[in-house]
């Protein structure tokens, strides 16, 4: 990876997040505060399409309402992009940013994603679907759980979603109803969105195990261990039928799981805040290292070895970031590029290969 350009926002300090890349352009998300503030506080955000060639900012949009905040990643569809925020969902229009609709509803713990032009919003324990066109409620469903922890994911014209109380749940295209139940042991969330591969439905947790569902049985394939408590992340190489799990918090570290049989290929004592897919041999991470400071690393898929360290910021990460980013810090990558926000006020733009 080399840089090929960085892109410094000059007005204020914030912190960027939920990159995606379009057609050239990078859209970001910014929540500015004061500096000496706890990471997490708002005074106002913005949303801006910046060129990665020129990095002349091509238009922005600013939240209405003082403190409001992004809080789910954009997504693009059609000609717009769709997003939540504490307050609003909102659609903006791709090529201006004005704004096509937005409806106001308080949000709590929000995941969103788009099938078949229909929005499916989890927000607390309530799923809500709407048009797209126009942002209106088409139908909704609560469930007893404590709360709908990831977006609504499609796998083999089935839908799926993760939840607070040890199950990942199958529900009704039409009722939304529970069709199937997929338990964890304990009491602890998922936290995770399913990921599937052929027949099979892979997720990390907060619980004991990681765990394989054959969806054809709807039974259990295997299960494997982990620590129960820590913050789970996964990633997905179906190249290499590997399903790669982050552990955080209680310890710090990063496993390869064989997806045929569910044995441990290595584990490493990573310190991991994100994690993607950059190529067929290697990982591309957001890690911190024993001096506090986080870098962005890439990891050998095979044996979990660190290959290359990239120092990019010279921000000095103090103890608000102790166990981890803020939300949305991330890298992205795409075919050519990969765009990483992990720093105040800076954005990179690097070149793939």
């Amino acid at each position: 990876m080399t840089i090929k350009n960085k892109i410094t926002i000059e007005e204020g300090f914030c912190y960027p997040y939920f990159p995606i890349y379009d057609n050239g352009d990078v859209l970001v998300c910014l929540r500015f505060t004061e500096s000496h503030l706890r990471e997490h506080t708002c005074k106002y955000s913005q949303i801006r399409c910046i060129n990665t060639e020129t990095t002349t900012v091509k238009w922005s949009f600013s939240l209405k309402d003082e403190g409001d905040y992004v809080t789910s990643r954009p997504i693009v569809q059609k000609d717009k992009y769709l997003f939540t925020t504490n307050n609003y969902i909102i659609a903006l229009n791709r090529k201006d940013g004005s704004v096509l609709w937005q409806i106001k509803h308080k949000l709590w713990t929000t995941n969103i994603s788009v099938m078949d032009n229909l929005i499916y919003l989890s927000n607390d324990n309530e799923l809500i679907v709407l048009n797209s066109e126009n942002g209106k409620t088409i139908k909704s469903k609560k469930y007893r759980v404590e709360w709908l922890d990831s977006e609504v994911i499609k796998h083999n014209n089935r839908l799926f979603i993760s939840t607070s109380n040890s199950k990942i749940i199958e529900i009704n295209f039409d009722s939304l109803k529970i069709e199937n139940e997929f338990k964890y042991p304990g009491v602890w969330a998922i936290g995770c969105t399913p990921c599937f591969i052929n027949n099979l439905m892979l997720s990390n947790s907060y619980a004991s195990y990681v765990s394989c569902f054959d969806l054809s049985t709807n039974e259990i394939l295997w299960r494997s261990k982990k620590q129960v408590g820590t913050e789970p992340q996964q990633l997905l190489d179906e190249e290499n039928q590997l399903f790669f799990i982050v552990e955080r918090v209680q310890v710090y570290r990063l496993s390869a799981i064989t997806i045929k049989n569910g044995k441990k290929l290595w584990t490493q004592n990573y310190h991991i805040h994100d994690l993607k897919n950059l190529n067929n041999n290697s990982i591309a991470g957001i890690l911190k290292n024993q001096n506090g400071q986080y870098f962005i690393g890439t990891i050998n898929k095979r044996n979990g070895i660190l290959e290359t360290e990239i120092c990019l910021s010279n921000y000095s990460f103090d103890e608000r970031f102790q166990y981890g980013l803020w939300e949305g810090a991330e890298i992205f990558v795409d075919k050519e590029l990969i765009i990483i926000t992990y720093s105040p006020n800076e954005i990179y733009i690097m070149n793939k290969k």
